[in-house]
């Protein structure tokens, strides 16, 4: 440790007096909105440098004049030429291309790995609306889901399984706030609202250390900051919902800004079920953007969702995520950004069944409070550090039930860390990261846990107050690139991830909102996962050709047991074993971004075990093991005002555990299962479609849009779910399949307009 410490305290130290600094903030010349990861490059320096999330750089350069480029995706690259004579602090704006939002292309070694998109992945909003999403509704966790290694399960979803990882495996922040439960209407739609997202970060299993408490992925959405200099309007309706935006100034002495948006579901409003379910949502996006210097702002952003599902038998169950986020940064100087934010956050699921014989409710949730400091150190263009702490008081409720015995109790912890990065480019081919996160995990409060003993007994224990269990975990973390030239590119990883949160859920069930959250315990032990990867890119003809593979080991990894009962049960840890699982695949690519012609296809081979001996002599397959993906998206753009969309996939299907015999049991009929996931769905596949007509923009700066989508075109039927069931009678014993399938095709036309 030493020795490591020596090294980079003596790379630290290493600076050139004949060169300055040129820091600054990218942003949109006309709304004012700050821009991450824009690129920023000098004839003047072997390297570029990449604007941090919140629009800032900081540029190391020869003192003297100099000519410096700023490129972003869908704006005009801008040359600026100034004389460095000393430090220099600028505001750089950036003017929106009229020309297609083509990928720019840039010849830089840093630039290049940025584009690479080997470990992670920034989502264009503007792009997502070209493609042939479900229903017509621009969703951006649909749009994740056309990236090689992420998966979803049954129809038109919004999980994510990313690189075989559980969908509770991923951590989802909305302007810092964690979101628990991230679908509305059962899926159909997610909870990030198009018109109020300004950027989303895709993270595949190396991520920075500052992020952390997951396994497979990291989703971080930010806000639109809400433009500057004037009010601003856009909305729009489909068969899933309507939606509504305002953003503008609030004083353009300081530019100060806020947004408001805000969606609903609206064929609730005319459909009343009586003999079946019917779903609802709606959501409410806020963001204040208040400038306090040109070196220092704040932002509040907060985000109010509700589900509701309405029936017959007086069933009732709703559920929905909130939160409010206080966003601090600062330029301490020319060398040093910090960022803050406190965070509060609640995520909460209620179910209530009544009728003439019963009346039953059932309650989860979760409450957060957040504190999180970062500081960012530019020691060269080639060198930067950043670390920080972060610590998160939980408050969970497992599973509260109107009947007092069946209840588990609530339970609070503290999970904190510390973390560090280093990026440094060694020379104009190799880039290294360094990075590490120690994480802590303490159960405190009033609780009561249950240990099973050897000889079946089960033991519980309680305690009343202070810390009574303590976790802990070195998370470390490097990454090693080769920059061969402007076209090709090769990555090497490793990470080591910790979870100390887990759910209980029946993920047979195709609606899963019935979920609960509940800590890691003297009982439940954190799962932790090792993950090395290779990844390569090749640019050619305008082409890119990516390849990955990883394989990542699961200790710990949470399996329950057969027949477990995991509502209104308080003893639920009892029925959780400690497995060790694995995950591993190939993800091959290739993609188009330039012409009338644009897409993307992939295909993906991959594998997802599990092995507890409780449970299995031999290792079986997890629920998201689905070996073969292929998947392709295309679009076409016939001119200014047309294009059409095509997407097609194809996988392999998913496992599921079988009867292999029926028998009776007081005269009813009872299913045998076999071995664990030993069976396979039909394969998987189906087509969507999706023409757009955008009109020219009218004279009083009103613009539309229509979208017709299709989805399912050729009206496959793919099973969302087995249920069997056993009959008697007239001597004969008759086992019944049903099978579940999705409208076999679904046509929707949208609606956009801004103004």
């Amino acid at each position: 440790m030493k020795t490591i410490n020596l090294v980079a305290c003596l790379l630290l130290t290493h600076c050139a007096l004949s060169q300055g600094f040129i820091s600054g903030v990218v942003q949109d010349s006309t709304t004012g909105v700050s821009l991450p990861f824009a690129y920023v490059s000098s004839p003047s320096s072997n390297s570029g440098v990449v604007t941090n999330e919140h629009g800032f750089f900081s540029y190391f350069l020869p003192k003297g004049e100099n000519t410096i480029s700023i490129s972003f995706v869908g704006y005009i690259t801008k040359d600026i030429t100034l004389s460095l004579e000393q430090d220099s602090l600028l505001t750089i704006d950036m003017v929106k291309s009229s020309e297609s939002l083509d990928e720019v292309i840039i010849t830089s070694n840093r630039i290049k790995r940025q584009n690479l998109n080997l470990t992670s992945k920034s989502i264009v909003i503007d792009q997502l609306r070209t493609l042939p999403l479900v229903f017509g509704e621009v969703d951006i966790i649909k749009g994740i889901q056309f990236e090689p290694g992420i998966k979803s399960i049954g129809e038109g979803t919004s999980s994510l399984f990313v690189r075989g990882g559980s969908d509770y495996q991923n951590l989802i922040l909305m302007d810092n706030i964690p979101l628990y439960n991230i679908s509305h209407m059962l899926g159909l739609v997610s909870v990030f609202n198009p018109d109020a997202i300004k950027s989303v970060d895709l993270y595949k299993t190396y991520y920075p250390a500052k992020y952390g408490g997951r396994l497979s992925s990291v989703v971080d959405a930010k806000q639109i900051e809400g433009a500057n200099d004037k009010i601003r309007v856009n909305g729009g309706l489909n068969a899933l919902g309507i939606r509504a935006s305002v953003q503008g100034p609030l004083n353009k002495n300081t530019k100060a800004s806020f947004l408001v948006s805000a969606r609903s579901s609206w064929l609730n409003w005319f459909i009343k079920p009586e003999d079946d379910y019917f779903p609802g949502f709606a959501d409410i996006n806020f963001r204040l953007s208040l400038p306090i210097n040109n070196k220092n702002s704040l932002q509040v952003g907060s985000y109010f969702g509700k589900d509701w599902i309405d029936g017959y038998n007086q069933y009732d169950n709703n559920w929905g995520n909130m939160g409010l986020s206080l966003n601090y940064q600062s330029i301490l100087s020319k060398q040093f950004f910090l960022s803050s934010s406190f965070v509060v956050s609640s995520y909460e699921n209620q179910l209530s069944i009544g009728d003439s014989t019963r009346n039953n409710s059932w309650k989860a949730g979760t409450n957060d409070l957040k504190l999180e400091i970062a500081l960012d150190y530019y020691k060269t263009s080639d060198l930067s550090l950043s670390f920080g702490l972060s610590s998160i008081y939980h408050q969970f409720t497992p599973g509260q039930s109107n009947i007092e015995d069946e209840s588990i109790d609530d339970k609070d912890a503290l999970e904190s860390a510390l973390f560090s990065d280093i990026d440094w480019q060694l020379n104009d081919i190799i880039t290294f990261s360094i990075g590490t996160r120690w994480s802590t995990f303490v159960n405190i409060g009033n609780d009561t846990w249950f240990i099973k003993n050897a000889d079946g007994t089960v033991k519980t224990l309680t305690n009343e107050s202070g810390a009574y269990h303590f976790e802990s975990n070195l998370e470390p973390r490097a990454k090693l690139g080769f920059d061969f030239n402007e076209r090709m590119g090769l990555e090497l990883g490793y990470a080591r991830n910790s979870q100390y949160l887990l759910v209980l859920k029946n993920t047979q069930l195709g609606y899963t909102s019935l979920e609960s959250w509940f800590p890691v315990s003297p009982s439940v032990k954190p799962i932790i996962s090792d993950a090395v990867q290779l990844a390569s890119s090749l640019n050619q003809w305008g082409f890119q050709f990516e390849f990955a593979s990883y394989y990542q080991w699961v200790n710990n990894s949470p399996v329950f047991v057969d027949h477990a009962r995991l509502v209104n049960n308080p003893q639920v840890e009892l029925e959780l074993r400690a497995g060790e699982g694995r995950n591993y695949g190939i993800e091959t690519s290739l993609s188009k971004s330039f012409g009338q012609l644009n897409g993307q296809m992939s295909y993906v081979w991959s594998r997802s075990l599990v092995y507890h001996s409780e449970i299995q002599e031999k290792e079986f397959p997890t629920l998201q093991d689905i070996p073969h993906e292929f998947k392709t998206n295309l679009t076409y753009t016939i001119n200014n005002h047309w294009s059409i969309g095509a997407y097609w996939t194809f996988n392999s299907g998913r496992p599921y555990t079988a009867p292999v015999a029926f028998t009776q049991v007081e005269g009813r009929g009872v299913a045998i299962y076999g071995e664990r996931n030993q069976t396979r769905y039909p394969n998987y596949h189906r087509m969507d479609l999706m023409f757009s007509w955008l009109p020219s923009r009218h004279k009083n700066g009103y613009q539309s849009s229509w979208k017709l989508s299709v989805y399912n075109l050729y009206a496959r039927k793919n099973p969302l779910a087995y249920t069997f069931d056993f009959h008697t009678g007239g001597g004969y014993n008759v086992p019944t399949v049903y099978q579940y399938s999705f409208a076999s095709i679904f046509p929707n036309l949208s609606y956009e307009f801004s103004f």
